[in-house]
């Protein structure tokens, strides 16, 4: 219970400090079709009020991050017909994980999208394939797929249950990032999420964070006009 509770007060702390996780998807898209994504889990803030946490505990275990590891993607990802260069990048050190890879066109990525972000049912049952990009000439449109199982999860490491309004609090502070690069400027994005834009307009950011995420996956939804 004093672990709980010195969770508790750092958990506060940082969450009136800083955004306690970041996930971001970074695509980058070539006019062929094809391009690259990274996908990045950010928990960079969390490394010292972990640590802090530990400290406070005598004989306290270390924080076992391997659950966060993208390792565990790079073969499933490797076998799919049109993505390739896949590359990840965990450090565990400053809590940020990196995967990376290349994709051949739409189908291929859609297929690497699901296999990151869709989990089974409870007995074990695959989940249908989602389909997260279409294009239609100049229409790109993105419907996003999210699991709380990575704010659950996290709030049961730090002793949160998930109808207080510490959890409440946490999921406010974690933040899902979109981002979209194409070769042309954007003529226009449609999304119940705020767009921001960058790199001569060629560039689309959309944010949103967890608590809104519990509620409706829509918020990350979005249609791209390219010019």
């Amino acid at each position: 219970m004093r672990n709980i509770l010195r969770l508790t007060f750092f958990l506060f702390i940082a969450v009136a400090t800083s955004a306690c996780l970041t996930i971001t998807e970074d695509y980058t898209f070539k006019t062929s079709g094809g391009g690259s994504m990274r996908y990045t889990v950010d928990m960079s803030q969390m490394a010292q009020l972990i640590q802090m946490a530990q400290s406070q505990e005598e004989g306290a275990a270390p924080t076992n991050m391997d659950q966060m590891s993208l390792h565990k993607f790079e073969s499933p990802l490797s076998g799919i017909k049109g993505i390739s260069k896949v590359k990840v990048v965990d450090d565990a050190k400053k809590y940020v994980f990196n995967l990376a890879f290349e994709f051949d066109n739409l189908d291929a990525l859609n297929e690497a999208m699901n296999v990151i972000l869709s989990e089974p049912s409870a007995d074990g049952t695959p989940a249908p394939a989602h389909t997260f990009f279409v294009k239609d000439g100049n229409q790109l449109v993105r419907t996003h797929l999210s699991s709380n199982q990575t704010a659950k999860g996290l709030m049961e490491q730090l002793g949160a249950s998930d109808d207080s309004d510490q959890a409440l609090a946490i999921l406010q502070s974690m933040k899902y990032k979109l981002r979209f690069t194409f070769k042309k400027p954007v003529e226009a994005v449609y999304s119940s999420a705020e767009a921001t834009y960058d790199n001569g307009g060629k560039s689309i950011n959309i944010e949103t964070d967890f608590a809104t995420l519990a509620n409706t996956t829509d918020v990350l939804n979005a249609t791209v006009l390219i010019k």
